[in-house]
């Protein structure tokens, strides 16, 4: 998917498994109540898996690679305000639109052509989502991240919870992409559309299911 998304390594245990229908049908029934078809969507791809269903549990996995590694081991020291391990998480969009949401994730990075899932939390999981598409571009804006956004109010990210009616804050991740966007020398990379949303962070379980099979999700749970 997403630059970021990708670490050097692979590695031996995955943290998303193949489950049939009816273990993703159990899981969400007791789970995953939160989720309903009116909540905004969350969205990831991924190249190495293709199948159906899945269940992503929060294994952690190797540091190398990881984009702003320091930043991040730095602000998991924070867990109140960033719940969320950097090299435990999944890592998706929303606050897009859905085919913008999915374009970006198809397509970006090493996820070319890769399967594309939609992502639901376990209920009331935490979140945090950075007011950018893909962290990964602030490196090729030659402007240091830290830099770039320092000192802003309440930091980069926004904290959310995965609750009934879920919605992307998107006024206030907004502010925080124009505040930090006047820090930057070159911010036309920075598409001033929603279209393709922006990157959320999660490390606690989800279940995934592929958007081929959205339809049937959408009809049992009207």
């Amino acid at each position: 998917m997403l630059h970021i998304l990708e670490y050097t390594e692979y590695v031996k245990k995955t943290r998303t498994r193949k489950i049939d229908k009816d273990e993703f049908l159990d899981i969400l029934k007791k789970h995953c109540k939160n989720w309903s078809p009116k909540n905004d969507q969350l969205w990831r791809g991924n190249s190495r898996i293709d199948y159906d269903f899945g269940h992503f549990s929060a294994i952690e996995k190797r540091k190398k690679g990881i984009s702003f590694q320091k930043w991040f081991d730095e602000l998991e020291k924070d867990p109140i305000n960033y719940p969320v391990i950097r090299n435990k998480s999944l890592i998706g969009l929303c606050g897009g639109t859905e085919n913008g949401m999915k374009r970006a994730t198809s397509m970006l990075g090493a996820n070319v052509g890769g399967n594309v899932y939609n992502i639901i939390p376990y209920d009331n999981s935490p979140m945090v989502i950075s007011p950018v598409v893909d962290l990964e571009l602030l490196t090729k804006l030659d402007v240091p991240f830290a830099k770039a956004y320092n000192n802003l109010p309440n930091g980069l990210f926004t904290k959310v919870e995965y609750t009934k009616n879920f919605k992307v804050p998107i006024p206030e991740i907004r502010k925080k992409y124009e505040r930090g966007k006047k820090r930057m020398r070159a911010n036309t990379m920075f598409s001033e559309s929603l279209e393709h949303g922006f990157e959320f962070f999660i490390s606690s379980p989800c279940l995934l299911i592929h958007e081929d099979q959205m339809d049937w999700l959408v009809d049992i749970r009207k």
